[in-house]
């Protein structure tokens, strides 16, 4: 869910395996992760409130999400 207050999702279609990394809106790598695939979740309790990016890599495509932490 995008706000979130506890847990994110990151859902991978099948066969694909990705790294994700998020970044503070100054730009500072909080949370960074490889090897993904299928479906992943991320605590963010402890994360500050704020707005975050999600960046998704993989066979050298990225897509960025904007996340906001309630």
């Amino acid at each position: 869910p995008n706000p979130a207050k506890d847990m994110i999702s990151i859902q991978l279609p099948e066969n694909m395996v990705a790294e994700a990394a998020v970044y503070s809106v100054t730009g500072a790598k909080i949370y960074e992760v490889e090897n993904l695939q299928g479906m992943n979740k991320i605590d963010v309790q402890s994360w500050m409130k704020g707005i975050y990016f999600v960046h998704v890599t993989s066979e050298g495509k990225s897509s960025v999400t904007k996340l906001i932490i309630e």
